[in-house]
């Protein structure tokens, strides 16, 4: 075997320097913050212009008393329901999540091919990829020969071939659209369609370049309702 991996002090040492390759979820949504979050409605807001309206009107002896509350009151149930109903996606969806069997690869340690979960992945970690496996770090390949989908990081159907580097090659790290298709870089979340090949792990978790996407999304999303990759 060409290359003989980490060693199991290897691997600690660099789970303590580098960390893990999980990318972490966003916080569980609460009643509370989504019940503040449909007053930012548009009609919402609306609703409550008129309702204060009615009550200035209700001084005045224009409008009867129970028409802005009536109003206030059903905004009320709108927001308290669409609260429980968010909720209760949120809980289901982590539910779900954790009940379902994560995604495992095939690594080099010990000098032995092993199979282990994607997050426990470490830096400087050499990955056996295969047709049909999903990249599971971002790094240089170092052996073989891969035809590979980047479809899911850049939208681009074309394959992209991949040859060996020297162990010494550098991934880049300013991300642009032609390091998708150079000869050596690869990234979590893209496909292998044909080859066999060695991933030399340069980037783990949050560091690349999906994990950097899924934070993007947990900030625009804060209900963290995102597909993981």
């Amino acid at each position: 075997m060409k290359f003989s991996g980490l060693s199991d002090k290897e691997v600690e040492e660099s789970k303590q320097k580098y960390g893990t390759n999980a990318i972490p979820d966003s916080e569980p949504t609460t009643f509370w913050d989504e019940f503040k979050e449909t007053f930012g409605d548009p009609m919402i807001r609306i609703l409550l212009a008129i309702a204060a309206l009615m009550v200035i009107m209700f001084f005045f002896g224009y409008a009867e008393i129970y028409e802005p509350i009536g109003t206030i009151v059903a905004v009320l149930i709108v927001a308290t329901v669409s609260a429980k109903t968010n909720v209760s996606s949120d809980t289901k969806y982590r539910e779900l999540k954790n009940s379902t069997k994560k995604d495992e690869c095939k690594v080099i340690r010990n000098g032995n091919i092993e199979v282990i979960e994607v997050d426990d992945i470490v830096v400087g970690d050499k990955v056996l990829l295969q047709a049909g496996d999903k990249i599971p770090a971002d790094g240089i390949i170092v052996d073989g020969k891969l035809t590979v989908d980047n479809s899911a990081l850049n939208g681009e159907t074309e394959e992209c071939k991949k040859t060996a580097a020297d162990i010494s090659e550098q991934l880049p790290d300013d991300i642009t659209g032609d390091t998708f298709v150079d000869k050596h870089s690869l990234f979590r979340g893209a496909v292998v369609f044909d080859g066999e090949g060695i991933l030399d792990v340069r980037k783990i978790g949050v560091e690349t370049m999906m994990g950097k996407m899924a934070q993007e999304m947990q900030e625009e999303e804060p209900d963290g309702d995102f597909e993981e990759f």
